[in-house]
């Protein structure tokens, strides 16, 4: 999550003003994040060690870490949760999400093609079982029917791997849009 300028100041203001002294941004990141704030900012104000913080985090790719730390250790902080909540959900916008992604969306897509081809293929394996039992030479169809039953097996577990797996990538879906939500 890189931040533009105008980001960098919000979140800026509304760390100093979630912790209001380094203390207790000290503890948090140390807590939360096992990052040592003298290290990653060295001495100065407040305000200066919260932009070299903001500035080591951005570059090293770790905003969205400190956002969500910072307000996992101060929860009713509102200024903070809300430039939070702006920060996540544009970061959401401009990222491909999860669920989003080429490769995703892909793996869903055949899935389902997947899933309607085997449905159709164990509908017509039903259908030639029927047909199998209604016919009076019982003996000579035995063999096919042990078979048709064999693959309608394998094609019912089929099926119940791929629910499980579409019903995997709905609940991460579903656990992504209420994380940021929650926010």
């Amino acid at each position: 999550m890189g931040l533009a300028g105008q980001q960098r100041e919000e979140l800026q203001d509304a760390l100093i003003d979630a912790f209001p002294d380094t203390a207790s941004l000290e503890r948090m990141l140390s807590f939360k994040l096992n990052k040592n704030l003298r290290v990653i900012a060295g001495e100065g104000n407040l305000q200066d060690i919260v932009f070299q913080l903001i500035q080591t985090a951005n570059s090293q790719e770790w905003v969205e870490d400190l956002v969500r730390a910072a307000c996992n250790s101060n929860p009713g902080n509102q200024r903070l949760r809300a430039v939070a909540k702006r920060l996540l959900l544009n970061h959401r916008r401009q990222k491909p999400s999860a669920s989003s992604s080429p490769f995703k969306q892909k793996q869903l897509t055949r899935f389902k093609e997947d899933y309607s081809l085997i449905e159709i293929r164990c509908r017509e394996l039903l259908k030639k079982l029927h047909e199998l039992e209604g016919d009076r030479n019982y003996t000579a169809s035995t063999t096919q029917r042990i078979e048709i039953e064999r693959q309608i097996t394998l094609d019912k577990e089929k099926l119940k791997d791929y629910d499980t797996q579409l019903e995997s990538l709905a609940q991460k879906i579903e656990l992504l849009e209420s994380e940021v939500q929650g926010l």
